[in-house]
């Protein structure tokens, strides 16, 4: 990005060019947009089934660190915004940290969803699995306070060693941003095996997301270098490329297995409504072969 911020004298000026203003609130609204496919298919089956909480938990917690270490990283601008610049002025000079601050709410939101949805069975497995839920959830708001928390101590800091414990939380918090797509799609990836399908999982938004990924590993990687970034970002493109693989091999296998069963075709009925599920078949993972398939 064509930036620049001069400071020591008390005056702060920021440049970005237009294709940079562009690009960051295409990034924004396209954030957005990739997570309006699960919203409405969550909406529509009422139903938590196929959505691994343990995933939107590490995505969201490490999507926060970023969030936070991107603030301490960037925080002359936000000084400057608060002193001398106007707010729209500001605002370019801050659209990374607000398509981070979009990425976690629609995260959360996800969980949110998820949650109030949640379809408890009579048995112990599934209602510890419920308290495990809320206990990640109470997690998340308390990662907020902490986390926030951390960033607010560090840039308090005044004296000689301001500048190395400010070093310290970009370096701790950055690092659990730029690892944490190590595995981020793991444990979606198994509760997708396990239930031999997507469910609620919305594929249509997996696959909005796919190319995003792929963006940031090249950009992040061959052309600002930065590595620790771009690695764990191609892992995570290849862990999202192997669940799109996995849920369509399940669709088009539970499409073949009704076609046998001499399901009607064409049908929207079809379409519209989750698998009616047995009380044993979340856990045995018929889902995939169900004559009832989404997306």
């Amino acid at each position: 990005a064509n930036q620049r911020m001069a400071g020591g004298d008390g005056h702060c000026e920021f440049h970005v060019s237009g294709g940079n203003i562009a690009l960051g609130l295409f990034l924004i609204f396209g954030t957005f947009i990739c997570y309006i496919p699960q919203y409405m298919k969550t909406l529509r089956w009422k139903s938590h089934v196929g959505v691994s909480f343990a995933g939107l938990w590490i995505n969201e917690v490490g999507n926060y660190c970023l969030l936070w270490s991107s603030f301490i990283d960037r925080w002359e601008r936000v000084e400057c915004c608060h002193s001398q610049l106007s707010f729209w002025k500001c605002q370019e000079g801050l659209l990374v940290q607000w398509q981070i601050g979009v990425n976690v709410t629609c995260i959360g939101l996800v969980y949110i969803l998820a949650l109030s949805f949640y379809k408890r069975e009579n048995t112990l497995e599934s209602q510890i699995a419920y308290m495990w839920t809320w206990f990640g959830f109470f997690t998340i708001i308390v990662c907020y306070i902490v986390f926030m928390g951390i960033a607010v101590a560090f840039l308090s800091e005044e004296g000689a060693d301001a500048q190395s414990t400010v070093t310290l939380g970009r370096w701790g918090l950055g690092l659990v941003a730029d690892l944490h797509p190590l595995i981020t799609f793991t444990p979606q990836i198994y509760m997708t095996y396990k239930q031999k399908g997507p469910g609620s999982l919305s594929v249509l938004s997996l696959l909005l997301g796919f190319p995003g990924s792929i963006i940031v590993a090249f950009f992040q990687g061959f052309l600002n270098g930065e590595y620790i970034i771009a690695i764990p970002a191609l892992i995570a493109s290849v862990e999202l490329g192997i669940l799109l693989s996995m849920c369509w091999y399940y669709l088009l296998r539970g499409r073949f297995t009704a076609w046998r069963k001499g399901a009607r075709k064409g049908d929207p009925s079809e379409l519209e409504e989750p698998p009616l599920l047995p009380s044993n078949s979340v856990n045995n993972g018929h889902l995939g072969d169900s004559d009832h398939v989404e997306e």
